[in-house]
């Protein structure tokens, strides 16, 4: 449902201006579930930013206030933490752990809280995990979600998951929105020409 929203343009009736409003999409650009804002709209449950009259479908990590995680979708996130305890995580091989999010892709909507939460929780093993997994992924496979985590770390600040969400970003080949990247900055000189470099291919 979520993803239907982010690739369609649609016209919607506002509940507060009761009008017919465009949503117009120029690129596809990373889905997310807002609780109340006054920037926007909230539509079937997905926040609309307005910006010159151009919504776009945000991350919720851009606003305060969040969905609450449920029991278990903080226990998969301790599960999946267990079965990093012993592993150096680096881009050098395939991992056991790469079955257990394969299994868990395929609940669609355990996913995504999966996704959200470790970007929530914020630990460093645990994101740049699976940064790696989605890396050995093609990019005509993966979804909004899984780049929205990607770029969210990547605009983070935190250098540790920078280098491994670039990487990511390098081994696609690719990404939905070069705008989102433009503005990233990185205080590693080595990486931040990569991605220069990345962005001035992309646009050439």
């Amino acid at each position: 449902m979520i993803e239907e929203i982010a690739t369609l343009s649609l016209a919607v009736v506002m509940p507060l201006t009761g009008t017919t409003v465009d949503i117009k999409k120029v690129e596809p650009t990373p889905t997310a579930i807002y609780n109340d804002s006054g920037k926007g709209y909230e539509f079937e449950g997905i926040f609309l930013e307005d910006k010159e009259n151009i919504y776009t479908l945000m991350c919720p990590f851009e606003n305060n206030s969040l969905t609450t995680q449920s029991d278990d979708d903080k226990k998969l996130l301790m599960v999946f933490a267990s079965k990093l305890a012993d592993l150096t995580i680096d881009f050098d091989e395939d991992y056991s752990y790469f079955k257990f999010l394969s299994e868990l892709r395929d609940d669609e909507q355990k996913y995504i809280n999966f996704l959200y939460g470790a970007l929530y929780n914020g630990d460093l093993k645990i994101c740049n995990a699976i940064s790696i997994y989605l890396s050995q992924r093609s990019f005509k496979f993966i979804n909004a979600d899984e780049e929205n985590f990607v770029l969210q770390l990547l605009k983070n600040g935190d250098l540790g998951k920078q280098y491994f969400s670039l990487q990511t970003i390098l081994n696609w080949d690719n990404i939905s929105n070069l705008n989102e990247l433009k503005s990233v900055k990185i205080a590693n000189r080595y990486l931040q020409e990569d991605l220069e470099d990345f962005i001035s291919q992309k646009e050439s």
